[in-house]
């Protein structure tokens, strides 16, 4: 490898065979960020977030990945829930239809997906 060093007597070049360089780079993130968003732990997610923003580069990617696995436990326990509810749903008639009833369903599970998918993205804003 080529050196040149510039002083006060002029400018010399010279050959190193080895040279070490002190740097601040982590050296975990440029092997993170080979690695797919949604593939990493909420741990490297985070890391990675603070890492860009401290270097003033897009979080977009990973603000998402990390708000996609941070709301998953909710939409298991909501799916849980609508399960556990499901014998109480095909109870008696006296205020609806069953149709009645399967169409709020799916209007508030339309309704709950289209909020989950904002929430995320808002993550991003």
């Amino acid at each position: 490898m080529c050196s040149t060093r510039l002083d006060d007597s002029g400018v010399h070049a010279g050959t190193v065979d080895r040279e070490q360089w002190r740097s601040g780079l982590n050296p975990q993130v440029p092997a993170q960020s080979v690695i797919q968003p949604q593939y990493l732990s909420m741990r490297d997610l985070h890391r990675n977030m603070r890492y860009l923003e401290s270097n003033g580069e897009n979080t977009g990617v990973y603000v998402v990945a990390f708000w996609t696995r941070a709301l998953y436990a909710p939409n298991v326990l909501v799916l849980v829930l609508v399960l556990c509810a499901m014998p109480f749903a095909f109870g008696t008639m006296r205020l609806g239809g069953l149709g009645k009833r399967i169409s709020i369903g799916m209007l508030l599970a339309i309704a709950w997906y289209f909020l989950q998918k904002s929430m995320i993205n808002f993550g991003t804003v």
